[in-house]
């Protein structure tokens, strides 16, 4: 399965989205408004995507030590 699929954000265009962003906060009192433009703008950054996986990678050996250690005690 495709990336796109897997991750509709990665590859959206994060321009758009600041610009986006800045018109609404030159332009508008909308608060709501506001914090969705800016919300879909952080998602389609890849600053965080790319903090999380490693996370994720930083993790995965205490993950996986606790999965095996659970694996054996069931096992007994």
């Amino acid at each position: 399965m495709s990336d796109r699929v897997c991750n509709p954000f990665a590859y959206q265009d994060f321009y758009r989205g600041a610009h986006e962003v800045t018109d609404l906060l030159a332009s508008s009192d909308d608060i709501d408004g506001i914090k969705d433009a800016t919300r879909r703008l952080l998602l389609t950054l890849y600053i965080p995507q790319l903090l999380r996986h490693i996370q994720i990678l930083n993790d995965g050996p205490y993950l996986l030590r606790g999965i095996l250690r659970r694996f054996a005690i069931e096992q007994m």
